[in-house]
């Protein structure tokens, strides 16, 4: 191991916190805790590489307008082995998931470039039609979501993914005493998730990997001055947060990847051009949606509120799977380059 305790012991508190930032570590604590963490997470880094992933079929596919702006044409797979990453945004009437493929990961080669399979937003409980003459109700009944997630898990492994990243829920969000019913039913439904994969791993059906990730971490790495979201938060800063990543999603859309991510398939392209249209129907409106938004309650009501909900379901799913991916190359990359390499973290 190139990197030492007493390397990052050397280093000012503003750099391991940029460190911790880079390689999705808690950066709360003073430098003496901070140091001992960064050195303990690195030091059991051990993601997925090829040789523990499945082989990925290799298919020709027809490319869409922005995957034209990367190559005349596209092929699903690579010539070694790829770790496959499902990455969930939870939710219990919405969920958001991506797929990525991400290319022979050796420790002392450059960043990968991910290659994204498949990007949904399906609906996991519609909405009942606010109609008196219509009783039917919604239900969060457990036996319901214990079905629902087992046919969940069912469709998002037949991707064959080795490495699957749920979006870490909480019981309180900006620091309020109250729990929310909600928040209970979302829990429920992303431990019912662990359960069912991890019975899959045990009786052999599923040998894949289950990650937790932290929404706030995630936010930190990409968008500056999110922090690691422990700290209570006005409701209008949430909202530009959730903006400034829909539009860092939406640039890398116009201009074909800008080497973070190809598209390989139709599946994808076809999310990615719907988003792009979305967010350009959205950035030439008269007023932002974070504008509009302010004026309704963008918690229940249809309209701007839920048009950015859209977006944000799709934009946080992948930003979390290309997260994890950049974390894991940024922690090989400390541990065999030392201090050295720290300078050369990516995001």
């Amino acid at each position: 191991m190139a990197v030492h305790t007493s390397a990052l012991q050397a280093l000012k508190l503003v750099q391991l916190k940029n460190i911790a930032v880079k390689c999705g570590i808690n950066s709360s604590g003073t430098k003496s805790i901070l140091a001992s963490r960064i050195f303990s997470e690195i030091a059991v880094t051990n993601p997925p590489f090829p040789e523990d992933a499945i082989p990925i079929a290799t298919a020709t596919v027809t490319p869409s307008s922005i995957a034209a702006k990367q190559n005349k044409q596209k092929t699903i797979g690579h010539s070694s082995r790829a770790t496959r990453v499902l990455s969930i945004d939870m939710g219990i009437r919405n969920l958001a998931y991506c797929i990525l493929d991400n290319p022979s990961w050796k420790k002392h080669t450059k960043s990968t470039i991910p290659s994204l399979i498949a990007w949904k937003r399906i609906a996991i409980s519609p909405r009942p039609h606010a109609s008196p003459l219509d009783s039917a109700k919604e239900t969060f009944e457990p036996q319901a979501y214990a079905s629902l997630a087992y046919l969940l898990t069912q469709t998002l492994l037949s991707y064959r993914p080795t490495l699957v990243l749920i979006e870490r829920q909480r019981y309180r969000s900006a620091g309020s005493s109250a729990v929310q019913e909600w928040t209970v039913r979302v829990n429920m439904f992303e431990g019912m998730l662990y359960a069912v994969l991890h019975t899959l791993q045990v009786e052999g059906r599923w040998s894949g990997l289950v990650r937790g990730v932290a929404p706030g971490k995630v936010g930190a790495f990409w968008v500056k001055g999110t922090g690691n979201g422990t700290a209570k938060t006005s409701r209008t800063a949430k909202w530009r947060n959730k903006t400034a990543k829909i539009d860092l999603v939406g640039k890398w859309l116009e201009t074909g990847g800008s080497g973070v991510l190809t598209m390989y398939t139709d599946e994808s392209n076809q999310t990615a051009e719907a988003f792009l249209e979305r967010w350009k129907g959205r950035k030439k409106g008269k007023r932002s949606v974070l504008q509009r938004a302010d004026d309704t309650d963008v918690a229940t009501k249809e309209g701007a509120g839920e048009k950015l909900h859209k977006l944000d379901d799709l934009a946080d799913c992948l930003l979390q799977g290309l997260a994890w991916i950049r974390w894991e190359e940024n922690k090989l990359k400390i541990l065999a380059g030392g201090v050295t390499a720290l300078e050369e973290l990516v995001i």
